[in-house]
């Protein structure tokens, strides 16, 4: 059902903040939606970065990483040709009987060992931003605890170039998680980028208010809310945003685009939670 959340604030436009350091001001300018996204660049480049990636592309444990989308009254997983490597907690949003929660537990930590040795001797590049969330956070930041659970934080994703079968990034979604797992005032994802293609594959975010889990994004976003604002992100940035506004990501070819992800969860005079 399309909600009122599309009417956007007239008076002004969100901002992106471009930053060369991670630093709590403009942290802060982000979780209280004064600003739409904040870049910091070349947050992560650790010299074997290439010899990093050819380990994430060469993965045997690559799997299809699915988005939430309501249809009518019931949400569905599509796939958009982004995959991944690590478990994702939407995965069992559909799930009465709980198999695919038992699969999340049980084997969530162990490809968040793999990933580790991935980047091994370094931290994981969502180490990394985590250490640095939590001393720059005023409450600190944690790893999320939900349905009785610690949740790794961070996978590893792989868009594939829109010139192949099934690939379609560049189609508005949302994230938003769902209440019964946890409620958050704000929810963002960040994404620290490792692979880039040459041209396009840019982030798109449309500065509409908040969906929530429950709302269907109408299919006539694009006339509705306008021209999405357009972030160029290159190799070794660090993208973080407000996810439950509309984004998608602008068609490329070629290259693979490898990333760290994880959603963050923003209370008010609490701790940061960090999930995937």
């Amino acid at each position: 059902m399309e909600n009122l959340q599309l009417a956007r604030d007239s008076k002004r436009r969100r901002e992106v903040i471009f930053a060369t350091k991670i630093n709590s001001v403009d942290l802060n300018e982000l979780f209280n939606d004064r600003a739409m996204a904040l870049v910091v660049k070349n947050y992560f480049l650790p010299t074997n970065l290439h010899e990093m990636n050819e380990k994430i592309a060469s993965s045997s444990i690559i799997e299809k990483y699915t988005h939430e989308v309501n249809v009518g009254s019931k949400s569905e997983l599509k796939y958009y040709g982004v995959d991944r490597i690590g478990l994702a907690l939407n995965s069992t949003y559909n799930d009465p009987n709980g198999f695919k929660m038992m699969k999340y537990k049980k084997s969530a930590h162990v490809a968040r060992d793999y990933i580790q040795n991935i980047f091994s001797p370094f931290q994981t590049p969502i180490d990394k931003l985590q250490i640095n969330l939590d001393h720059l956070h005023l409450e600190g930041a944690t790893t999320g605890s939900f349905i009785g659970s610690k949740m790794p934080a961070g996978v590893l994703r792989l868009t594939n170039p829109t010139d192949t079968e099934d690939s379609n990034p560049d189609i508005p979604h949302f994230d938003s998680l769902p209440e019964n797992f946890h409620k958050f005032s704000r929810q963002f994802a960040a994404n620290i980028y490792l692979q880039t293609p040459d041209k396009g594959g840019a982030l798109r975010i449309w500065d509409t208010e908040d969906y929530q889990a429950s709302d269907s994004l109408p299919k006539s976003l694009r006339k509705r809310v306008g021209i999405p604002t357009k972030i160029e992100a290159k190799q070794g940035d660090l993208i973080i945003f407000n996810c439950r506004k509309p984004h998608a990501v602008e068609k490329f070819e070629k290259t693979i685009r490898i990333s760290a992800q994880t959603f963050m969860g923003y209370n008010p005079s609490e701790p940061l939670q960090l999930w995937n």
